[in-house]
């Protein structure tokens, strides 16, 4: 939205007539109507007056007046700087660097541009400005959300960001830490924390360079390097001859109650008698989230499977 627009929307919204807010702040009527229609740019004093009366940041303003640059209207002047459409930006990003090919796509670039991106991956931020010929301190930070933390890591150099590898260096040192000898188990449970913290770092990291693919094929893997995702505990049983497996635990009631007559009466069920009511097919049908190739059922479909089981009943081979 233009500086006039978001200015005359916000006055509509505090209730202001033109002239009203030309009063509060010493404008004429007529100069309001042109800073409304985009005709001019009002002064760094005025615009701090329309902020403070019509509650609207201060930066949102003098950035949409021109006084400062978002990080999205920054690379859009360096690309303009060299005559560049977003289709020849979009083909100066491809970079080889990370094995397979990646880079930013004409759409991606239009909407950091315009600011709808405002948190680009330090990855995004790399490939402009590696495309533009730029230190990737050169970009405006105004307006950004990318994790501060994350561009003084990756992006303090011309060199290409590598938070995988870096995730992998903290993990393996983790790991040691864990396995040392000297490690107090009340110090262990803060590490397994921070392990399990920094895995889904990583993972994030790996989802953001892998969307910018330019085969569609991954760029990186959970299993590069040597990497695992299980915890120190996990890797500690393994290589003591334990086999990690999944097993799926489910509660079922030990007892049955029934009531006649207002007397409630209990009796306990037997692990036999339990197993076998649970493994009933129409009680495993009535578990909750039970799917078919990853679509939830509903109960209509359940139903429906019930049915069709009723009437097939009888061509069934059972087991003895």
């Amino acid at each position: 939205m233009s500086l006039g627009k978001t200015i005359r929307t916000a006055r509509n919204e505090a209730g202001l007539t033109m002239n009203e807010l030309a009063e509060k702040t010493d404008l004429t009527q007529g100069y309001v109507s042109k800073i409304e229609n985009d005709l001019k740019v009002p002064t760094k004093e005025v615009l701090q007056k329309i902020s403070t009366i019509l509650k609207i940041p201060f930066i949102d303003l003098m950035t949409k007046a021109g006084y400062i640059k978002t990080f999205g209207q920054s690379v859009r002047e360096f690309r303009e700087e060299k005559g560049w459409s977003l289709d020849e930006l979009e083909r100066e990003t491809i970079n080889f660097e990370y094995g397979e090919p990646i880079f930013i796509n004409e759409t991606t670039l239009s909407k950091i541009e315009n600011g709808e991106i405002k948190n680009p991956s330090v990855y995004e931020i790399y490939l402009l400005s590696y495309a533009l010929g730029v230190y990737p301190w050169s970009f405006s930070t105004i307006g950004l959300t990318t994790p501060e933390k994350d561009l003084e890591t990756f992006l303090s150099t011309d060199q290409k960001p590598e938070p995988i590898n870096f995730m992998n260096n903290l993990l393996n040192m983790l790991m040691l830490r864990f396995q040392s000898s000297e490690m107090m188990d009340s110090d262990k449970d803060e590490i397994l924390n921070q392990y399990q913290t920094f895995i889904e770092a990583k993972k994030s990291y790996i989802e953001q360079l892998n969307i910018l693919s330019a085969s569609g094929k991954p760029v990186a893997t959970n299993k590069e390097d040597g990497d695992t995702l299980v915890s120190p505990l996990l890797l500690q049983f393994e290589k003591a001859g334990g086999k990690v497996t999944h097993e799926i635990c489910f509660e079922v009631p030990a007892y049955q109650s029934r009531t006649e007559r207002g007397i409630t009466s209990t009796k306990i069920i037997s692990l036999d008698q339990a197993t076998e009511s649970f493994l009933e097919v129409k009680n495993l049908l009535r578990l909750k989230n039970v799917n078919y190739n990853g679509f939830k059922l509903s109960q209509n479909d359940i139903k429906k499977i019930i049915s069709k089981i009723e009437e097939m009943k009888d061509e069934f081979e059972y087991q003895d």
